[in-house]
Formats: structure tokens, sequence, C-alpha cells
């Protein structure tokens, strides 16, 4: 991957197009809404051509699909807990840290190699003798 940053400013330049193209449309119609969501357009734009470029140019990088797809997974279920919930409150925010901490603790524990995800959990059970 060395000395391939002309690829990198495409691929930016990619992202960049998407979310202007995406905040003069949405913008006015939407308001801060529309950014939000035009930068998820542009993050998601780059994601696909850098990982298809990647793909055709022979950088076979061994993605964790199963940490990604639990990530997604979890992200999607987190949002839709949180529509649920009443408006903003202390409580609010403790449901939102409480189950981000524990998406995240989920998708960590799947994704880890072996070694290190025995080296790290077994080391937060204060159950477990060594």
């Amino acid at each position: 991957l060395t000395d391939n940053t002309l690829k990198g400013f495409f691929v930016a330049l990619l992202g960049l197009g998407l979310a202007v193209i995406s905040n003069l449309y949405g913008a006015p119609r939407w308001g801060t809404t529309a950014i939000a969501y035009s930068t998820l357009i542009a993050y998601i734009g780059m994601l696909v051509t850098s990982y298809f470029w990647g793909r055709i140019h022979q950088f076979r990088i061994p993605y964790p699909y199963t940490g990604i797809a639990l990530t997604l997974a979890a992200s999607i279920a987190l949002v839709l807990v949180i529509q649920k919930l009443p408006p903003l409150s202390l409580l609010h925010t403790s449901y939102i840290a409480i189950a981000y901490t524990f998406a995240l603790v989920l998708v960590v524990r799947h994704t880890l190699p072996a070694h290190l995800r025995k080296a790290l959990f077994n080391r937060l059970n204060p159950l477990k003798r060594p």
C-alpha cells in the first residue's frame, strides 16, 4: 500500500462529492438530520469504493466480517431501542451508555483472536481462579 496516496485522494474526493451533493439536496428540506445522513452516505460510499478497489488491485485484507456484522446489528438495535425511550433525561442517557457498552463487549468478545480474548476476558472475571 506504499505510495498509493493518490488513490486515497480520489476516494476522499468521491466522499466529498457525495457529501456536498446530498447536503445541497437535503439540508434545505430536512436540516441537520439530512446533514448527518449525507455524512453517512459519504462514508459508506468511500467504504464501498475502497473495499472493491482493494479487491481489484490485489490488496486482499482479511476483514472480520462477523465482527462487522455484529457491530452493525448492535448499532441498529441500539438505535431502535433509543427511539422507543422517552425524551432525553438522565435515565435515557444511562440506557444509551449501558446498551452501547454491552454491544461493544459483545463485538470485542466475538472478533478478537482467541489468545487476546482469553487474556482480556479472563483478567476481567474476578471469580475465575488462575
